[in-house]
């Protein structure tokens, strides 16, 4: 499909389906629905879910909240919208690589992502980056292996928990470098980032666009990216791949349900999302953001998931944190 013609089908969709209501098979317009995000806000979940939010109350004729329930590595959220009434009224926006550690780390978790929730969709993918705090004397990765190595534990890394995907990360570059670095766990990574910028940490693994405003102040130092592939937004950085350190992770973000939500609502939310992303504001605010929106399918999240589960169920034994052992 055409840009022009994808323009088009998002304006009349958007003109007409929000006048249809109910024909679209959704629920009782008073009824909220609710995004529920696992992190704090300024995180990437916080961020892209608020972008979102507006377009999805517009189309959907019904008030759209953002629930922050903060803890366990987005645990608590996933759990709460896994035990939730499969209705489509309560969806998680969470990363794949955050579900897929829970699933492979967690000795006894209150939910099974690839049993108790649905995929719907992906929706962006985050640019994820090595960085450290100017005031740290080193202008390289391996000036900060250097510079660890010399001062045992006196480096300190910020995460988002024990368990999420930036501590995974930073667990990840430690084995891969032989180095020792503190981890420091936050309530999300907006306070992980005011942790790197006050002194409190020196070290941190996170999305490009959290970080961006403070590499135009001074205040951090982008060193690497963590993908599989060098990134749009910051071209000039080299992933940790390159640089000879088995760190690579991609990470997605991405919506789900409650598992038993029916068949059909699963590929209504997911046409509904996807329309959303088509909005040129929507996606304008997201690429200015440093993400990378993605037009995705249930099946194509649900294999997504599956990949990184066996992913990291082979770093957690590396690790010595698989949960079956």
């Amino acid at each position: 499909m055409t840009r022009r013609r994808a323009a088009l089908a998002a304006f009349i969709y958007f003109a007409f389906g929000v006048a249809g209501g109910n024909v679209l098979g959704q629920p009782a317009p008073n009824k909220v629905a609710r995004l529920m995000v696992g992190h704090g806000p300024g995180g990437q979940a916080d961020t892209v879910a608020r972008v979102l939010a507006p377009k999805l109350a517009e189309l959907w004729g019904r008030p759209v909240v953002i629930e922050n329930r903060v803890g366990a590595a987005g645990i608590i959220s996933a759990n709460h919208v896994a035990k939730s009434p499969p209705d489509g009224l309560t969806l998680l926006v969470a990363t794949s690589t955050n579900l897929a550690i829970a699933a492979v780390i967690v000795r006894t978790p209150p939910f099974d992502p690839t049993n108790d929730l649905a995929m719907i969709t992906r929706i962006v993918s985050i640019p994820t980056v090595l960085a450290v705090a100017s005031r740290l004397p080193v202008q390289s990765v391996a000036q900060v292996v250097d510079y660890a190595k010399s001062r045992p534990a006196q480096l300190a890394g910020a995460s988002s928990g024990i368990g999420s995907s930036s501590g995974f990360t930073l667990e990840m570059f430690k084995t891969a470098a032989d180095i020792d670095i503190l981890q420091v766990p936050y309530n999300g990574l907006g306070p992980a980032v005011m942790g790197l910028l006050s002194g409190q940490v020196d070290v941190i693994f996170a999305d490009h666009s959290l970080l961006k405003p403070h590499v135009k102040s001074g205040a951090v130092r982008l060193l690497a990216a963590v993908g599989s592939r060098r990134l749009a937004v910051a071209p000039e950085l080299p992933t940790m791949r390159e640089l000879g350190f088995d760190v690579t992770i991609d990470s997605t973000l991405g919506v789900a349900a409650p598992a038993g939500t029916p068949p059909e609502t699963i590929e209504r939310l997911a046409r509904d999302i996807r329309l959303v992303l088509r909005s040129p504001d929507v996606r304008r605010q997201l690429v200015d953001g440093g993400f990378d929106p993605i037009e995705d399918t249930p099946a194509q999240f649900a294999i997504v998931l599956r990949q990184d589960i066996e992913k990291f169920g082979v770093v957690a034994r590396r690790l010595g944190l698989d949960a079956t052992n």
